[in-house]
C-alpha cells in the first residue's frame, strides 16, 4: 500500500521513483529544516518535496527527492532521530520490514558471496574434504549471523558538532573520538555501517567537515572520517610539544603513586598517537617519566628497584599492580606500629602509677575539704548567729561576741590553711561589723 502510494505521489509531482524516498511516522509538528537536517545525518537524501497525514499510524508522511539514482540495498530499513521516535524508509523496490517475508538460507549465502566477490567454487576450492566445505560454510553463517545481531544491537554515538563550549547533551571531542575508534576498530560490521553510524552522530560543522572530506574522496573509510575530525577539532600541538608537557608532570602532595602513574597514562598515550614517542619505547618512558616525577615516593621506588629495571620495564599492568601490592604492604605496616605503640595493663611504667596515686590523693583531699566546708556553714551561718535576739542589747552583746570569733577564725585560717574558703569569714565579719555599728547608734 506505502509502495503504491508513493508511485501515485512521485506522478503527482513529476519526479522519478528511482531518485524518491519515502519516509514514514515523521511528527506533525516537526519542521522541514528539522526532517532534512535528521535524515542528512544519516546520508545525503535531497530535499523535501511534500508532506501528507498518515492514516494507518501516528504521525506524517514525507517524500525526498534525491538527485542520483537510490541503491535500495544502501538504505537502512529505519532512522531514529534525537526525540526518540522511529521513522521507517521506503524506496522504489523495498517494501516494510515488517511485511518482508523471511529469506532462504541459500538466497542470504549468495548475497554474502556476492559482496566478498566469492562463488560456491571458492569455497569448495579451500578444501578437498566435505568436512572442510562444511567448516567454511559454518564459518561464512556464524560471520553474518554476528554481523545482524550487532546491528541491532547498537547503541548510537552521541551527538558531536565541534562547537565551543561544548553544548548541553554533547560529548566533547576526546569522548567522542574514544567511541568511535572503539566501534570502528572493535566491531565487525561493514565499512557502510561504520561510516552510517558516525554520520548519525555528528551534527553541524562537524558534519559540514565530513560532507567536504566525501566529495573529495568518495571512498573516505570510517577510519578517514574520525581522522578528519580531529584534524579539525583536536589538539594543535606538535608530537614535541606534547612529549616536553608530559616530562613535566610531576606528583602532588599526598598523591599515592598509583594514582600518579593513572593520571599520566593518558598524556603519555597522546604522545604515542602523535609520533613523540615510538610504541616499543612506551614502558621505557613510562618508568623514566615515574624516577623523574613521583618526587613523593622514593623510598617506594628504591623497593621496586625501578632504576635498576629500565632496560626491561614492566607493561602498565604489571607496573600499577606492583605498584598497588607494595602500597597495601606499606599501610598494613603502618597499622601494626601504630597498634603496637599502646602498652598493655601488666606493663605501665612507675610513672603512670605514680601519676594514678596522685590523682586519687587529689580526689580524696577535694571530699574532706567540701565534706569541712559543709560542716562549718551548717554550725556558723549568719541566721543561727542572730537565732534568739529578743532585745536590743542581749543583741548587740552577741553580735561583739560573734565578731571576735570571727577575728580569731580568720588568724587560725592563715596560721594552719584549715579547709574552708577565707572569703565566706570576710563577708560574714563584714556583716557582723556593719549590725555592730547600727547597734552603736
Amino acid at each position: 500500500l506505502l509502495m503504491t502510494l508513493m508511485i501515485l505521489w512521485c506522478d503527482t509531482e513529476t519526479i522519478d521513483v528511482t531518485h524518491a524516498i519515502l519516509v514514514v511516522g515523521v511528527g506533525k509538528d516537526l519542521e522541514v529544516a528539522k526532517i532534512e537536517e535528521e535524515l542528512h545525518s544519516v546520508r545525503c537524501w535531497g530535499r523535501v518535496r511534500g508532506t501528507k497525514p498518515y492514516s494507518d499510524g501516528d504521525g506524517v508522511l514525507v517524500l525526498c527527492e534525491c538527485k542520483e539514482v537510490i541503491d535500495p540495498s544502501l538504505v537502512p530499513p529505519e532512522v531514529r532521530p534525537n526525540d526518540g521516535a522511529i521513522w521507517k524508509i521506503i524506496t522504489h523496490a523495498q517494501q516494510p520490514t515488517t511485511s518482508a517475508p523471511a529469506e532462504d538460507f541459500s538466497v542470504k549465502l549468495q548475497r554474502f558471496l556476492s559482496s566478498e566477490g566469492k562463488t560456491f567454487a571458492d569455497i569448495q576450492s579451500m578444501s578437498s574434504t566435505d568436512e572442510s566445505v562444511l567448516r567454511a560454510m559454518v564459518d561464512v553463517v556464524s560471520r553474518t549471523t554476528r554481523s545482524q545481531t550487532e546491528s541491532h544491537g547498537y547503541r548510537r554515538l552521541r551527538i558531536f558538532s565541534g562547537i565551543t563550549p561544548t553544548p548541553a547533551g554533547e560529548e566533547t571531542l576526546e569522548y567522542w573520538l574514544e567511541q568511535a575508534t572503539l566501534m570502528v576498530q572493535e566491531s565487525e560490521l561493514t565499512e557502510q555501517e561504520k561510516r552510517r553510524r558516525i554520520l548519525e552522530g555528528l551534527r553541524g560543522p562537524a558534519l559540514e567537515i565530513v560532507k567536504s572530506l566525501r566529495l573529495s574522496k568518495p571512498r573516505a573509510t570510517a577510519q578517514e572520517f574520525l581522522d578528519a575530525m580531529d584534524c579539525a577539532f583536536g589538539s594543535a600541538e606538535s608530537a614535541e610539544d606534547l612529549y616536553f608537557s608530559f616530562r613535566l608532570i610531576q606528583q602532588k602532595s599526598g598523591e599515592k603513586l598509583s594514582d600518579y602513574v593513572r593520571r599520566i597514562e593518558p598524556f603519555l598515550a597522546k604522545v604515542v598517537k602523535k609520533g613523540g614517542v615510538s610504541a616499543n619505547e612506551k614502558d621505557k618512558v613510562r618508568v623514566e617519566q615515574l624516577l623523574r616525577g613521583a618526587i613523593d615516593s622514593d623510598l617506594m621506588l628504591l623497593q621496586l628497584r625501578l632504576k635498576e629495571r629500565r632496560s626491561t620495564p614492566p607493561n602498565f599492568l604489571d607496573l600499577l599492580s606492583e605498584i598497588r601490592t607494595e602500597e597495601e604492604y606499606q599501610q598494613t605496616r603502618k597499622k601494626t606500629q601504630r597498634l603496637s605503640s599502646f602498652p598493655l595493663d601488666g606493663d605501665k611504667s612507675q610513672s603512670e602509677q605514680r601519676t594514678q596515686e596522685e590523682n586519687q590523693a587529689m580526689v580524696g583531699f577535694h571530699k574532706t575539704k567540701t565534706a569541712a566546708s559543709h560542716s562549718y556553714k551548717k554550725r556558723h551561718s549568719l541566721p543561727q548567729l542572730l537565732h534568739g535576739i529578743s532585745h536590743h542589747q542581749n543583741l548587740y552583746k552577741r553580735i561583739k561576741g560573734a565578731l571576735d570569733a570571727l577575728h580569731k577564725r580568720m588568724h587560725i585560717k592563715r596560721a594552719v590553711c584549715f579547709p574552708f574558703r577565707a572569703d565566706r569569714l570576710c563577708i560574714m565579719h563584714s556583716l557582723a561589723a556593719a549590725l555592730l555599728e547600727r547597734l552603736k547608734d
